[in-house]
């Protein structure tokens, strides 16, 4: 996707083999109306990819790229609307990731909040997905005498199948 400016949207089935973001003014969005599967790479050149409660699959052919000396942050990055439900990013890893890093570009808002793995070893057809929170934890129960706002006001989830 290439744009000069205004937000662009990616509507239907939402299967890709491959998907670059190349916005030409910083910090415009390319917003997912439904959920984003990628076989091959997702290539972030500049731009944001908003996929608001909807989950991005990336399958384990299917790296998050940046250009060579970038690096991802508020004006690059994958933002979620950060409820407790949403989709966030799931990545299937094979025997070609372990061992290794993978980061969650992962934001709210201006937030910008990766995830990385570090991973030395993961069987190969499992996934890990993050998904980022912006509240409490549920399980935070402030004390009558205490601020509720003396918390940490985010946090991540994460879920793997193994």
């Amino acid at each position: 996707m290439h744009a000069v400016s205004g937000s662009q949207e990616i509507r239907g089935l939402g299967f890709f083999g491959r998907l670059e973001l190349n916005h030409v003014t910083a910090g415009i969005e390319a917003i997912a109306m439904a959920p984003l599967n990628i076989s091959n790479a997702l290539l972030m050149t500049n731009g944001i990819l908003n996929i608001g409660s909807h989950r991005l699959t990336l399958n384990e052919n299917a790296p998050i790229t940046i250009p060579s000396g970038q690096s991802f942050g508020p004006a690059r990055m994958v933002r979620t609307a950060g409820g407790i439900g949403d989709g966030g990013i799931r990545k299937h890893f094979g025997t070609a990731e372990a061992p290794g890093v993978f980061t969650f570009p992962l934001g709210v808002g201006a937030k910008f909040t990766p995830a990385i793995a570090s991973l030395s070893s993961f069987p190969s057809g499992h996934h890990i997905t993050v998904y980022n929170v912006n509240s409490h934890h549920p399980t935070i129960i402030p004390a009558a005498d205490s601020d509720p706002n003396r918390v940490l006001q985010y946090f991540w989830g994460v879920e793997t199948d193994i």
